[in-house]
């Protein structure tokens, strides 16, 4: 007589109560780690945002070193500048390969490279990208340009022809006083359309050097009557990162409503839009005096300077 053994092994499966649960708590989890995720990457690009920043004042020193005490050009025009804007007169346009000349975003992006590589602190930081903020997505849209940062009017950088500091401009390093409090690189969201050098087409750009409108009897502590002109900007959120003099950099964060605004819009040309022009110390009783004391310039007229 044979014995027929059966086995009767089975898997116990999810009910679908018990799936959703599952899919109800690895949602949870995931809600809960994205704002870290999200906070994280912001923090380190807040850190690249710092490094270069440093990259480019390291490059800085050592030009002056090699100059006689002379500061690197801000206007983005010649090689004695620190980058050549395309759309200066001093830009030598290269050889465009085809597959970025299709595409805005890529072109924009080869143009500021070979705009700083022109320029006169490659020659100190072979890496031509430290002219962008990884925080900064505009070169992305809208034909933007992929430089982030400007250096301040007062250092180098020839009169606005709407705002001038007369002969208040500051040439050399060693005529700055106060270097731990001197702004040489900000974060600049003002771009305003420029023809790429050659008429090979146009871009928003970063226009020259950033300028504070200074008058005769706007100067610290006070600041009577100072507005923004060129805007600042807010890459890392609410906040920039500043460079100064004595070689360090730091993230800021704005206090004011209505620099925030103005810092985060996004057009052609905040001071022809009217956006600029609106924002006076009564609108930024905290943020316009913080950046205008650190943009150093000399007395000139009846005003004193902010170098003293």
């Amino acid at each position: 007589m044979k014995l027929h053994l059966t086995r009767t092994n089975k898997t116990p499966a999810f009910t679908l109560i018990e799936l959703l649960v599952v899919i109800a708590i690895i949602a949870i989890l995931a809600a809960m780690l994205l704002p870290a995720l999200a906070s994280a990457k912001r923090k380190a690009q807040t850190a690249n945002c710092i490094t270069n920043q440093k990259q480019l004042l390291l490059a800085s020193k050592m030009y002056v070193d090699d100059n006689n005490d002379k500061i690197v050009g801000g206007n983005c025009d010649a090689t004695s500048d620190w980058r050549i804007s395309p759309a200066g007169s001093g830009f030598k346009i290269p050889s465009i390969p085809s597959d970025i000349a299709a595409s805005p975003d890529l072109l924009n992006k080869f143009l500021d490279e070979q705009g700083f590589m022109q320029g006169g602190l490659y020659a100190y930081c072979k890496n031509p990208d430290v002219l962008h903020c990884p925080a900064d997505f505009r070169w992305q849209s809208q034909n933007y340009a992929f430089d982030s940062y400007s250096v301040p009017n007062g250092l180098n950088a020839p009169s606005s022809s709407t705002h001038s500091i007369g002969n208040g401009h500051i040439y050399k390093e060693t005529a700055v006083k106060h270097p731990t409090a001197a702004i040489v690189f900000l974060e600049e969201n003002d771009p305003r359309s420029q023809t790429i050098t050659g008429g090979s087409g146009s871009v928003f750009e970063n226009d020259n050097s950033w300028t504070l409108p200074i008058g005769g009897g706007m100067y610290p502590p006070n600041w009577t009557g100072l507005t923004w002109w060129d805007a600042p900007a807010a890459f890392h959120q609410t906040s920039a990162v500043f460079g100064y003099m004595d070689g360090h950099a730091e993230i800021h964060r704005w206090q004011d409503p209505a620099t925030i605004t103005l810092a985060n819009y996004l057009g052609s040309s905040p001071t022809k839009d009217n956006y600029a022009l609106g924002f006076s110390l009564t609108d930024c009783p905290h943020d316009l005096p913080f950046v205008a004391n650190g943009y150093v310039f000399q007395a000139f007229g009846t005003n004193p300077g902010n170098n003293n």
